[in-house]
């Protein structure tokens, strides 16, 4: 196994969670602006899926969940690991929506697109399931 396919693999995961939490943190605050953001073109599709508030609410609540500690209980576990799915498509559809807007790939599109990726790489790299409820897991 090459130095790059360890480290991909085997990296402790905080860096990349906090930097999901802060740009969870950062959309759900823009979008507390008092400007029209769902107004603008390129996010009419998010619009027509849900109202502002509803997506600062998802995008507050998935950044709260990145809060929750890697060694945990098994129900602990599992909300981690839906809060990592919840990720992948949190920041997927929103990179979708504005894909299906604006046609081809902007620069506004590609930070997003890279957070779904990473979403993806750290649950990828998530701690292993704890073996019993109450007994911590491997995790890193």
């Amino acid at each position: 196994m090459s130095k790059l396919q360890e480290r991909l693999q085997y990296e402790r995961t905080t860096g990349a969670r906090l930097l999901l939490m802060w740009a969870a943190l950062l959309w759900a605050a823009s979008l507390m602006l008092p400007t029209e953001t769902m107004a603008r073109p390129t996010y009419r599709l998010m619009a027509d899926l849900m109202g502002e508030r509803q997506w600062i609410a998802l995008l507050l609540a998935y950044s709260l969940g990145l809060c929750l500690p890697y060694q945990a209980t098994l129900r602990r576990w599992l909300l981690m690991i839906g809060g990592h799915v919840m990720g992948m498509v949190l920041w997927g559809t929103i990179s979708v929506c504005m894909l299906a807007t604006n046609g081809l790939p902007s620069a506004a599109v590609m930070p997003n697109l890279a957070l779904a990726l990473v979403s993806a790489w750290v649950l990828w790299n998530a701690p292993r399931c704890p073996k019993k409820d109450g007994e911590a897991g491997h995790g890193f």
